[in-house]
């Protein structure tokens, strides 16, 4: 190897090197993704010893129940679709789960969901649109993977479903919101005004989660 050809190899290692270095930098700097606690993480721990899956997981994370609103009327359909798979799902927390704090939560979603179905119901035919609520094939089996459980078992994936739930309809509402689109423009106030009410859902969702749930009515 002559003199100058070793320059060369030297010369890109440490081109190389600095980009690499410079990635890892960027990507140290970018801000964490929402994730339930981690300290006394109880049910999620169990959970995944059964196979459940932890919605920070890598796995989990990949699961999409919605697809992109890339329309007004595909927004509204997608959002429906979420509040009644809230609805429905946390029908059955309250049926099934012996717990205080997940029945008292689950009460929470059945009232803020249907009434935001309703708001978004009204606004989408005020606008000429007609969406019919109705689950994806995901959000349907979501439900039939909760119907045969009990116990901790059924409050653990309750649980996970919720805060992937959340995380997902989260996603879809800010797409709605910053959308440039003149079409989705009667939606962005809607979307802006749920935001915060799905927040706080995923942050009651997670604090369950890692709490190991509020103890349990005799």
């Amino acid at each position: 190897m002559n003199r100058n050809h070793a320059k060369t190899l030297a010369a890109a290692f440490v081109a190389l090197s600095v980009s690499a270095f410079g990635a890892a930098a960027q990507a140290q700097s970018l801000p964490p993704t929402t994730r339930p606690s981690v300290s006394g993480d109880l049910l999620l721990q169990e959970g995944a010893a059964k196979g459940i899956a932890d919605p920070s997981s890598s796995l989990a994370g990949k699961v999409r129940t919605l697809g992109e609103a890339s329309t007004a009327d595909s927004f509204a359909q997608q959002a429906a679709a979420s509040g009644l798979f809230e609805v429905e799902s946390s029908r059955l927390a309250m049926d099934r789960s012996n717990q205080d704090g997940i029945r008292a939560f689950a009460r929470q979603m059945v009232q803020d969901h249907t009434a935001g179905n309703q708001q978004l119901m009204a606004l989408a035919r005020a606008n000429g649109s007609n969406p019919a609520p109705m689950m994806t094939g995901q959000q349907e089996q979501m439900i039939t993977q909760l119907q045969p459980l009990s116990g901790r078992d059924f409050d653990r994936q309750y649980l996970v479903n919720q805060i992937l739930a959340h995380q997902e309809t989260i996603r879809l509402y800010e797409t709605a919101r910053t959308s440039s689109d003149p079409g989705m423009q009667p939606y962005r106030e809607f979307a802006a005004q749920t935001l915060p009410m799905l927040g706080q859902h995923l942050q009651h969702a997670q604090a369950l989660a890692g709490s190991g749930v509020p103890t349990a009515s005799q």
